[in-house]
């Protein structure tokens, strides 16, 4: 509809009066063409169906071939790209590895394509953002300068650190401890301090070996848990669209990203732009990656911003046909601009950009693997959403008149309720994360001294136990107290709950300081209330064993192999400790206890075969010996 003279302003009934403000509106041809439907939108989404289609079809396909044992229960490893980060720490090489890595040379060429037609998170964001427009609200991009580069630090983190932990920071803290000593205070003071940023140190890792690995029968095993899975989707989907954009997560939060954004300066594929344009501007309407496309073909010829995602719904808008997607120079060479560089412009201060990056990487810090289960994908989720409320917040302390998304928080002066109520939502968000800061900083406490207690394992439950030294022993017990404090409120700490390593930590020491009472609950409570590793049931053994309680070791371990039949490890643990102890039979119905879950795991088919043989059975022991050469020759 073209607008008159007489009526070149903005002026809702609904704001008539006092309140209404008259918005100028630029006349000409441009402003009086409705911006066309793309047609692009809904291909895209076609596409995106069929990728998360396929996805269900994968989880699907892996459930029944568990159920139903189709090719050994075995399916491919996740076609994810976090799995590509085994490479760099193990050398492993899986489906995940070779689709990223494709994934990226394709982005040489065809630019950051992947993020907009093949992504499923991008999908849950567009269909957050369709429901949101259709309840009425447009979410507008967060513009930040600084945050910008958080996926960047993530993907390195993620794919490049555990190369450059395992080949320079292991072996220079190898040469320290040889040089020095293990108990040196220097090197002490190194790994209590490479404690407080998560990173181990002390031990060598296995040696670095390539290898593959494209089938699997834990596809679940490095995914969330449900419980976690459903509030990442949420925080990830509305949450980042809601409070920073369309694109929130991809701006913001996405590792992958990280690597996809510069890799897109490099591509000769770019949205190019014909003289046929005119300007009007469509193009940037309808984009959600939160591109000034009209500008930049204006003064480049073509789209430069790294955030475009090629989901060509601006070519798809455009009234006179005049963009498309073509070959030719990339980003990298984009020249000067034809009159003015474009404008980039900011939602904050720079002071607010800085104080907004030290809020991301505390609360990201705070709330990544807290109580074992936040992952990192979902940590810089919530760390962007907390860190937009933040500064929100102060801007309705700050600022004379403050709103979001059409919601008045300030108005001359005066908090409304809806701003109250954002106050106390950011305070209460901020105390939680604080909270969770103290969580995952008192282990590392704790473990600062847990490192000075220095005893061979061995020795804990010999017959002539030794007692630790005097330093050592106040070491133990101040370790044991803030590990303490770091469990639940109802085992005396702050926290909500207590994870198994406080508990296994506990218990390690308690049977170091002789208390083997305080250490037999912690090792039961560790088998009972959680799901254990071999060192687990190794310890237990080893606790009961050395205090002659034979009967209740048999006992508790039976209990054991009828909790978790389905884990070979616990399973093999258990079977060789009755196999050790003269108790074959016993050993022999456990393991065909965990053979009933896994009737080709080789392990506990290689421990029946010698079971087998050990009691004379010769045809048996051989037929699971020739069993085990046909599933692996």
């Amino acid at each position: 509809m073209t607008a008159s003279p007489s009526h070149l302003h903005c002026s809702p009934k609904s704001q008539a009066g006092s309140k209404s403000v008259s918005l100028p509106v630029i006349p000409g041809d441009h402003a009086s063409t409705h911006v066309r439907r793309s047609k692009a939108g809904p291909r895209r989404a076609a596409v995106l169906i069929t990728v998360q289609l396929l996805l269900a079809a994968h989880i699907v396909y892996w459930l029944l071939s568990k159920k139903f044992g189709w090719f050994g229960g075995q399916t491919l490893t996740p076609i994810e790209p976090s799995e590509g980060k085994s490479f760099t720490g193990d050398g492993i090489i899986n489906t995940g590895l070779i689709f990223f890595a494709l994934a990226l040379l394709s982005t040489l060429v065809l630019g950051r394509w992947f993020c907009g037609w093949g992504c499923h998170i991008v999908m849950l964001q567009d269909f957050c953002g369709w429901l949101m427009k259709k309840i009425g609200i447009r979410p507008k991009p967060f513009r930040s300068r600084l945050l910008v580069y958080v996926p960047l630090v993530l993907a390195i983190y993620m794919f490049l650190w555990p190369g450059i932990y395992r080949f320079v920071i292991v072996p220079i803290d190898a040469r320290l401890a040889a040089k020095y000593g293990d108990n040196s205070p220097l090197v002490l003071n190194i790994r209590n301090t490479a404690d407080l940023f998560q990173i181990p140190l002390g031990s060598q890792p296995p040696p670095w070996k390539a290898s593959t690995r494209f089938t699997t029968d834990q596809f679940w095993a490095t995914f969330p848990s449900y419980i976690v899975a459903i509030p990442f989707l949420l925080i990830c989907g509305f949450g980042t669209v809601y409070f920073l954009g369309a694109k929130g997560f991809c701006t913001y939060g996405c590792p992958y990203g990280g690597f996809f954004a510069p890799l897109d300066k490099l591509a000769p594929a770019r949205i190019r732009v014909t003289d046929a344009c005119n300007h009007c501007g469509h193009c940037t309407a309808v984009c959600t990656s939160n591109v000034r496309v009209h500008d930049e073909v204006r003064e480049y010829g073509m789209v430069v911003d790294p955030g475009c995602m090629k989901c060509l719904d601006c070519v798809s808008v455009c009234p006179n046909d005049a963009l498309y997607i073509g070959f030719g120079a990339p980003a990298l060479l984009k020249g000067r601009a034809k009159k003015a560089k474009p404008k980039r412009h900011y939602d904050m201060t720079l002071f607010e950009e800085l104080v907004a990056l030290l809020m991301f990487v505390f609360t990201f810090y705070s709330i990544r693997g807290v109580y074992d289960t936040v992952p990192l994908l979902m940590a810089a989720g919530v760390s962007a959403c907390f860190t937009f409320l933040a500064w929100k917040s102060w801007r309705v302390i700050r600022d004379y008149n403050a709103a979001f998304h059409h919601i008045q928080l300030k108005l001359k002066g005066g908090i409304r309720p809806a701003g109250l109520a954002l106050l106390i939502i950011t305070f209460v968000l901020f105390t939680f994360t604080a909270h969770c800061a103290a969580v995952q900083m008192l282990p590392l406490i704790a473990r600062h001294y847990d490192l000075q207690v220095r005893m061979d394992p061995g020795l804990v439950f010999s017959p002539s136990p030794l007692d630790l030294p005097g330093e050592m022993t106040d070491a133990a017990r101040k370790a044991d107290t803030f590990y303490t404090l770091a469990s639940s409120v109802k085992d005396g700490g702050i926290a909500l709950v207590t994870t198994p390593d406080l508990v296994r930590r506990r218990a390690a020491l308690a049977a170091m300081l002789h208390d083997f009472s305080s250490a037999e609950k912690f090792s039961r409570r560790m088998l009972v209330e959680f799901h254990p590793v071999p060192a687990d049931v190794h310890f237990f053994i080893d606790l009961l064993y050395n205090q002659e309680r034979f009967d209740d070791t048999y006992q508790a371990l039976n209990a054991l192999a009828d909790r978790f039949p389905d884990d070979p490890l616990i399973i093999d643990t258990i079977v060789s400790f009755f196999a050790s102890s003269d108790r074959v039979e016993q050993a022999i119905t456990v393991c065909n206890l965990g053979l009933a879950h896994n009737p080709d795991n080789l392990l506990l088919l290689r421990e029946l075969s010698l079971l087998q043989l050990n009691i004379n059975n010769y045809d048996e022991g051989i037929r699971l010996i020739l069993k085990t050469i046909e599933i692996d020759p």
